[in-house]
C-alpha cells in the first residue's frame, strides 16, 4: 500500500495533466476556424447583396407609390406652368406651397 502523500501527489499531478490537455485542445479549436475565411467572406457577401437587393426594390416600390399618390408629375407641371406664365420671377415660398 502506498502512502498517502503519494496518493494526493499522483491525483494533483493527474489533475494538472487533464486540465493542461483541455486547454490545449482549447486553444487548438480556438485557433483553427470552423470556417473557412474565404468562404465566411462569400457568405457576408452573399448577405449584403441579398439585403442590398430587398432595401432597393422596396425603395423603388415606395418611390412609385408615393409618386403615384402624390401625383408628382402633375405638380412638377402646374409649378412650371406657374412659374412660365408669371411675368416676375417665383419667390421660393411660392413654390414651396405647389410641392
Amino acid at each position: 500500500m502506498l502512502p498517502i502523500c503519494v496518493t494526493v501527489n499522483s491525483t494533483l499531478v493527474c489533475g494538472l495533466c487533464q486540465h493542461f490537455v483541455f486547454f490545449l485542445t482549447w486553444l487548438v479549436a480556438y485557433l483553427i476556424p470552423d470556417v473557412p475565411k474565404y468562404i465566411q467572406q462569400l457568405m457576408q457577401r452573399e448577405l449584403y447583396l441579398a439585403k442590398e437587393a430587398r432595401y432597393s426594390e422596396a425603395f423603388s416600390t415606395l418611390h412609385e407609390e408615393r409618386r403615384k399618390t402624390r401625383g408628382f408629375d402633375e405638380i412638377a407641371a402646374e409649378a412650371i406652368a406657374m412659374r412660365l406664365s408669371s411675368d416676375d420671377a417665383a419667390s421660393p415660398d411660392d413654390l414651396h406651397e405647389v410641392a
